[in-house]
Formats: C-alpha cells, structure tokens, sequence
C-alpha cells in the first residue's frame, strides 16, 4: 500500500480521530520537509505494559490499515504556500469521518480490557 508523500501528517491525525496514538516522523531518503514528514513511527511498550499480545497487535493493525485507507486522496500539496490551508481543511474532513468514529469506539471497547498499570 503506497500512499502520497508527506502523509505523515495527516495519517497521525487520522489515527488520533481514530483513538490511536503515534508520531509522524520523516522516512529514509524524505521526499518531503521534515515539517510535513512522509511516515508515521509506531511502538509498542505501551500496549505491551498493559498486556497486549502479538495477536492484539494484529487487531491493531487491522485499525491501523482502516484509518490508513480514509485518508487516501489528501496528499500534502507540492506548492508549499498551499499546505497550511490545506491541512486544516484535512483535519475538518478527517474529524467529521464516519468510518475514524466507528474505529474509535471499536478502539476504546478493545483498550478498555487492558487498563494501564497504575491508573484505577
């Protein structure tokens, strides 16, 4: 699956309409500016503190690959004077998305079986 480049941005929005935490962060080779990274940097010591397996990171990245698909079509303008306006636009589109809401409560459902060690 091959998206746009500088799609860091809008895919850690996305996943953050969609309750799942990560960073954008640039890519070997970076096509884009390091404001507007081409990637996304995921981790696991959070889910696995809390007692998540490899099958849970599998559901995971099931999500991960929904959110992914929404947000084809918004590639980061070439023209950099146009980026600004278009990311706010992006983030309208991407917080009205039907499909992030669904993902979010299936998200908050799954998360809510493996609470974070120390908060009651």
């Amino acid at each position: 699956m091959q998206y746009g480049y500088g799609m860091g941005y809008q895919a850690q929005y996305a996943l953050e309409e969609a309750g799942i935490t990560v960073n954008k962060n640039t890519i070997p080779g970076e096509p884009a500016s390091p404001f507007y990274p081409s990637g996304i940097r995921l981790g696991t010591p959070a889910l696995t503190t809390r007692g998540m397996k490899e099958k849970d990171m599998v559901k995971i990245a099931g999500w991960i690959k929904r959110v992914l698909e929404e947000i084809r079509g918004l590639d980061l303008p070439t023209v950099q004077e146009e980026r600004k306006d278009f990311l706010k636009k992006a983030k309208v589109i991407l917080h009205k998305n039907k499909n992030l809401k669904r993902i979010k409560k299936e998200v908050e459902v799954f998360a809510g079986k493996f609470p974070v060690p120390g908060i009651k």
